[in-house]
């Protein structure tokens, strides 16, 4: 059993466990990993408990292409942020994040077909690329909210289904950067009043379902594109603006 809890931001090499307790510290600096073991892992979790204690998970460093396996693992909140947009991290697991996901710099990547469940935002920013292309496994990403917030962002979308739950600050999904297509399905279910822009740089979703559980109002901004089929269940579709096409 090991505690990192009152200790402050820590930055270690990398973590590997198969039994016991490790409880990660609850400074806002987070758990820092900055290296990875002689089987290219970061995070290398097959057994025991790992008590998220409301504490950030950060990768950095020069990773070329390293893996994380989180066995059971719940995130509280998960950074990555690579010494650059070519670093790239496998996870090896299905990757669950209770707070939020953060890509700033490098690659976050499924090494296969493994699923994505965040349940707060999900932030792709600076050189930040998430998801693979092309993708051909069973995969599902499903985000609270999801932003893409400059041109140099990738998002490769999920060749299964991508659902978005929820939204950040009224905004469902914020998409300034670039869509790269796996012919997966976008599924909006925020069950409340919210808010699209899915005009990124490039690319577009290929379907859409958009299914709010009741009678509220989706906006969107800009232009709204589908490259196959749009499906409205519930809610009301409608344009930002008048002069939204």
């Amino acid at each position: 059993t090991f505690s990192m809890d009152g200790s402050g931001a820590v930055s270690i090499g990398y973590i590997q466990m198969s039994s016991g307790t490790l409880t990660n510290t609850d400074d806002a600096g987070g758990l820092v990993l900055t290296s990875n073991d002689d089987e290219d892992y970061v995070m290398e979790i097959e057994g025991g408990t790992f008590n998220n204690n409301s504490g950030l998970v950060k990768v950095t460093g020069n990773i070329a292409s390293r893996f994380l396996k989180a066995t059971g693992v719940e995130f509280a909140d998960l950074t990555i942020d690579l010494t650059a947009s070519s670093d790239e991290v496998n996870f090896t697991t299905n990757l669950d994040v209770v707070g939020d996901l953060r890509v700033d710099t490098g690659h976050l990547r499924p090494n296969v077909s493994q699923n994505i469940t965040v349940t707060g935002a999900t932030i792709i920013e600076n050189a930040g690329t998430l998801g693979t292309y092309p993708n051909t496994g069973y995969t599902n990403y499903t985000f609270g909210s999801l932003v893409v917030k400059n041109t140099g962002q990738n998002y490769y979308y999920s060749p299964n289904m991508t659902t978005i739950t929820s939204e950040n600050d009224n905004v469902a999904i914020n998409i300034d950067g670039n869509i790269i297509g796996n012919n997966g399905l976008l599924k909006i279910i925020t069950p409340a009043d919210t808010f699209i822009d899915i005009n990124g740089t490039s690319g577009r979703f290929y379907d859409i379902t958009i299914d709010l559980g009741g009678f509220y109002n989706i906006s969107w901004d800009e232009t709204f594109n589908a490259s196959g089929t749009v499906l409205l269940t519930t809610g009301r579709l409608k344009p930002d603006s008048a002069t939204d096409p």
